[in-house]
C-alpha cells in the first residue's frame, strides 16, 4: 500500500506541474480521472503523449516528475525520454 500512496502523490505532483503548461484542460482532467479510478499508468501515458503531441514546452522539474512516476511504475525510459526535447 505504501508504494501506491507514494505513486499517487507523485502523479498528483506531476499533474500539478502539468497545469502550469499549455496542456489543454481536457487532458489534465483525463489524467486526474485515471488517477482517481486507479489507473496510474494511463494517467502518465495521457500526460506524456499529449505534451509531446502538442509540442508543449516543459520545465526540467516537470520532466523530473515524469521520470519519477515512470521509475515508480517500472516504466521503460523509452516511453517518456523523448520529452527531454521539450524542456525549455
Amino acid at each position: 500500500m505504501f508504494g501506491y500512496r507514494k505513486l499517487n502523490r507523485a502523479l498528483k505532483e506531476l499533474i500539478s506541474k502539468a497545469k502550469e503548461t499549455a496542456l489543454p484542460q481536457k487532458d489534465i482532467t483525463s489524467a486526474e480521472e485515471f488517477v482517481e479510478y486507479g489507473e496510474p499508468l494511463l494517467a502518465l501515458e495521457q500526460l506524456v503523449e499529449q505534451l509531446f503531441e502538442f509540442s508543449i514546452p516543459i520545465s526540467a522539474e516537470l520532466y523530473d516528475a515524469v521520470e519519477q512516476c515512470g521509475i515508480l511504475m517500472d516504466m521503460p525510459a523509452d516511453k517518456y525520454f523523448y520529452l527531454k526535447e521539450l524542456i525549455k
